[in-house]
Parts: C-alpha cells; sequence; structure tokens
C-alpha cells in the first residue's frame, strides 16, 4: 500500500514538474518574439521585438478594414548598415537626412507583419544627422547605432523614427 502511495506521489509530483515547465517556456516565448517580424495585437508593453524592448504600443483598426494603424515604440540601442539620403527641400520630407536599411540587417529592426514598406527611418535628431550626413554626397553608404527606435504605420503619408548615437562607418 505504502508502494502505491509513493508510486502515484511520484507521477503527481513528475506531472506537475511538467505543467511548470511548459507553463514557463510558454510564458518566456510570449515576453520575446522570434525574428523581427510581428503582430502588434499579440505583443505587449515590455516585450521584446528583434532585441529591442516595447516602450508604447497604439494599434486603431481602420474602420470597415481589416487593416490597421500603428504606432510601437521601442528602446534599446542596434546597428544598421544602408544608405543614408540628404533630401532637400522635398515635398513631404523637406530638408531631412533619410536612412533606408539595407538588406543585410533590416532584420535587426521590428516590422509589423502588415508593413509592406521598404524598412526606412528619419533620424529624429535632424541636428546631428546633418552635421554629420550633410556636408557629405547626397547619399552613400553608411553604418550606424541608432536607438529609440519607432514605427509610424498609416494609410497616409507617414515614415518611422530613430535617435542617431553614432556613426560606425561612412563612405560617399
Amino acid at each position: 500500500m505504502i508502494k502505491k502511495f509513493i508510486f502515484l506521489l511520484v507521477i503527481v509530483l513528475i506531472i506537475v514538474f511538467f505543467i511548470y515547465q511548459n507553463n514557463n517556456s510558454t510564458q518566456d516565448l510570449s515576453n520575446k518574439q522570434e525574428g523581427n517580424i510581428f503582430n502588434p495585437q499579440e505583443v505587449n508593453i515590455g516585450d521584446e521585438v528583434a532585441d529591442l524592448k516595447i516602450e508604447s504600443l497604439s494599434l486603431h483598426q481602420i474602420e470597415n478594414t481589416n487593416r490597421y494603424s500603428a504606432t510601437v515604440q521601442f528602446s534599446g540601442e542596434v546597428i544598421v548598415e544602408g544608405r543614408y539620403i540628404n533630401y532637400e527641400d522635398d515635398e513631404f520630407l523637406g530638408d531631412a537626412v533619410a536612412f533606408e536599411v539595407n538588406d543585410q540587417t533590416e532584420n535587426r529592426l521590428p516590422k509589423l507583419e502588415f508593413d509592406e514598406r521598404r524598412t526606412w527611418f528619419i533620424f529624429d535628431n535632424q541636428e546631428m544627422a546633418k552635421d554629420i550626413f550633410g556636408k557629405r554626397a547626397p547619399d552613400g553608404y553608411a553604418k550606424v547605432a541608432i536607438k529609440d527606435y519607432i514605427i509610424r504605420y498609416a494609410p497616409t503619408e507617414t515614415f518611422n523614427g530613430a535617435k542617431l548615437v553614432e556613426v560606425v562607418d561612412i563612405a560617399d
């Protein structure tokens, strides 16, 4: 009788252990997205996407559609490579420095699963960006460290943003 009781107790403990382990691994997965593409309906503030932490999230369904507009602010720093572009008197951007991330490093930045735009952004700290890039060719290659990446997605002319931290490498 005691042997049966101990045997049942061991089985119950093993089951409880596996349930506990499964719950913890599921919780870890819900807090860290795999890759850089994510569904904004399935994440929360504090979750990480592409090693950047979600600081704020605003998601609104566009009336009479299954599409959304979204603003997602991230914290954290990342290095990306691509093409800087000095816009002058652009109809939409004015005099701004933009950065188009190359295919090799675009997976380092989070991307909404329904966002089909190329991966590019405007530097939020334009004075610093103009001091560095504005004296160079209209466009060229650069490797930059950025932080505070923000996704702005809407059915209108809008763009993502990031703060320039430093230029790691640059070439015209």
